[in-house]
C-alpha cells in the first residue's frame, strides 16, 4: 500500500466519544513514515482523534511519493527502515526547494546521544521510541505552530516585495516623467 488517508470518520468504531482536542484551524496534515505497522496505526489513530489529517507510508520511498502528491505541514519519520532510511527520507525532503520548510519529527528506537544528534541533523525534533503520546503531542503542537509562524513570515515576505516591486515601478516612472 503506498499511503494511506486516515480521518477521525474512519477511526468513529476506535475513537472514545469525546469530541478532537484541536479546532480545524490548529489541525494539520501530518504524513506519518513508519514500518511497524501496530505503532504507524496507534501513532495515526492519537493525532487523528487529536484533530489531525493523517497520511501514512510504510518508507522513506513511498513517503517521498505522498509528499510530491499532497505536501503535509509536518512529517513524523521512523529511522530505521527498508528500501529507504529515515535519514535518506529527510536529507531529499530538505534537499529540494519545494519541501525544505516542512518539519521533521524523527521517531528512534536509538536513543543513545550520539544517534539523537545525528537524526537533529536532517530533522528539527528527535522522539525515542516506545513513544510517550503526550511528549509526541507537545512536539508536533509545537513544530504545527512554529510552522504556521514560518508561513506567515513567507507570506509577509512575498507580500512586501510586491508592494517593493510596485513602488520601484511606480518610481522608475514618475522618474522618467522629469
Amino acid at each position: 500500500m503506498l499511503s494511506q488517508n486516515i480521518s477521525s470518520t474512519s477511526l468513529s468504531a476506535n475513537a472514545e466519544t469525546t469530541q478532537p482536542a484541536l479546532d480545524t484551524a490548529q489541525a494539520g496534515r501530518i504524513l506519518i513514515v513508519e514500518d511497524t505497522r501496530l505503532l504507524l496505526d496507534r501513532i495515526a489513530q492519537f493525532l487523528c482523534f487529536e484533530g489531525h489529517s493523517i497520511q501514512t507510508a510504510n518508507n522513506g520511498s513511498e513517503g517521498l511519493a505522498v509528499v510530491a502528491e499532497t505536501p503535509p505541514d509536518l512529517v513524523l519519520c521512523d529511522v530505521l527502515m527498508p528500501m529507504m532510511d529515515g535519514y535518506e527520507f529527510s536529507r531529499r525532503l530538505k534537499s529540494e526547494p519545494a519541501t525544505q520548510h516542512i518539519p521533521i519529527i524523527m521517531i528512534s528506537a536509538r536513543g543513545q546521544q550520539d544517534e539523537v544528534i545525528r537524526g537533529l541533523e536532517y530533522a528539527e525534533e528527535y522522539v525515542k521510541k516506545p513513544i510517550d503520546l503526550r511528549e509526541l503531542k507537545a512536539r508536533v503542537d509545537s513544530m504545527l505552530r512554529l510552522q504556521r509562524a514560518q508561513d506567515a513570515v513567507r507570506e509577509l515576505n512575498t507580500e512586501l516585495e510586491h508592494r517593493v516591486r510596485k513602488r520601484t515601478v511606480h518610481l522608475r516612472r514618475t522618474h522618467q516623467r522629469l
